[in-house]
């Protein structure tokens, strides 16, 4: 059995989280679990970025980044084929 808490929190603050459970028709309990996990997405997509724009903002270490993803590229022409030519339907479904 998964342990359980108890929290006080502010009866509006109770209520909102209420109201924003039923309209995803969640618990409580699932409701808060899915914004913890929606924050923790964001503070990664963020520190992310925040990784990204300090990559960029060394010319050396950006440019070695980009050799690499470029080496990476070549993965992309290996022999495996084309899924548009051997799977037509897979083209009509994307247009």
């Amino acid at each position: 059995m998964v342990a359980v808490t108890t929290m006080k929190l502010p009866v509006d603050v109770r209520d909102r989280l209420m109201a924003l459970a039923t309209s995803h028709g969640r618990t409580l309990g699932a409701e808060l679990a899915a914004l913890v996990e929606e924050a923790e997405e964001r503070n990664w997509w963020r520190d992310a970025k925040q990784a990204a724009a300090r990559l960029q903002a060394d010319s050396e270490r950006w440019e070695d980044y980009l050799r690499e993803a470029d080496g990476w590229d070549t993965t992309v022409s290996d022999g495996l084929g084309n899924p548009v030519s051997e799977w037509p339907e897979y083209a009509e479904e994307r247009e």
